[in-house]
């Protein structure tokens, strides 16, 4: 196993910890806090021009495409500066799940500014006193003629007040697995959110999601889908 760097990945990293030192400093970590936002706009900005948004965006939308050990060589780095954030949540989690299972229009609209930070998306997943698993999701998303109507609570939710939009599991069938994933409007009629001070002084909410109407085009991919792409992508 050759554990030495390339060239590149030290570049990588000497860019990346250079980055941090001049935008995530101590006083701006701090700041953060329990921060009802959680983004420095200044720090976000140099993510998405320096391109560390799009480490793991493909190349064909704009991305770096790089694979997941020149990637970690930045996440040292950002995890050395305790860099706040949405990164994960948007330029990981979310952008995984939409390239893998949104359709060609989905991911030709998002993941090109999910790239450069213009737009975030966080995804809602857990709920109260429920787990990890299929089972855990109960978030109910009812058709109707304009779509879906989406009723239920999410916790835990990472930078939601931050966020463009909410990537919501929500329960479509009876089955264990008939769970489908929604783009929400974090500003949509009926979506409240309610930040949780936790122990940890990161930002995260409470979301409430209230009758909430989302169309057909705001599914991600496939119907019946969503618990597959969650079990990939998360």
């Amino acid at each position: 196993m050759d554990l030495i760097f390339t060239e590149e990945q030290n570049m990588l990293r000497d860019m990346t910890r250079s980055l941090c030192e001049k935008y995530s400093s101590v006083e701006t970590v701090r700041a953060m806090e329990n921060d009802p936002l959680g983004v420095d706009k200044d720090l976000w900005a140099q993510l998405g021009e320096s391109g560390i948004l799009s480490m793991r965006l493909p190349e064909e939308f704009g991305g770096m495409g790089l694979n997941m050990i020149d990637c970690a060589v930045a996440y040292e780095e950002l995890g050395r500066g305790l860099t706040p954030g949405p990164y994960f949540a948007s330029a990981v989690l979310a952008l995984t799940a939409i390239a893998k299972g949104g359709s060609e229009a989905q991911k030709q609209e998002l993941l090109p500014l999910l790239g450069t930070g213009e737009l975030v998306i966080t995804p809602a997943w857990l709920e109260p006193d429920n787990g990890y698993g299929a089972a855990g999701v109960q978030v109910r998303a009812v058709a109707s003629s304009d779509g879906f109507v989406l009723n239920g609570v999410k916790r835990h939710v990472f930078y939601a007040a931050a966020a463009d939009k909410l990537l919501v599991l929500a329960r479509t069938g009876d089955a264990e697995d008939a769970i489908d994933l929604f783009l929400v409007a974090r500003d949509a009629e009926g979506v409240e959110l309610t930040q949780q001070l936790s122990m940890a002084s990161d930002t995260q909410y409470e979301v409430a999601l209230n009758n909430v109407t989302v169309s057909e085009e705001d599914r991600l991919g496939e119907a019946g889908s969503g618990w597959a792409c969650c079990k990939d992508s998360m």
